[in-house]
């Protein structure tokens, strides 16, 4: 628990409004960059499927 509780501090100090926009930014260039190019190759890979794990439901067949 020492462990935890000290990174939870380390967290805390170093968690300031800089920090939280850098990571807003670093998000927002990853999702409109990284995300459209690997979710091209996922429909490749998949024969155009789909994947289940956008599904509510699905049935053993539907996923072989």
């Amino acid at each position: 628990m020492r462990k935890l509780r000290r990174l939870s501090i380390t967290l805390q100090r170093r968690a300031t409004g800089r920090v939280a926009l850098l990571v807003t930014v670093v998000f927002v260039l990853f999702t409109a960059l990284v995300l459209p190019r690997q979710a091209a190759e996922a429909e490749i890979a998949s024969g155009g499927a789909g994947s289940p794990d956008t599904s509510f439901w699905y049935t053993p067949d539907d996923l072989y």
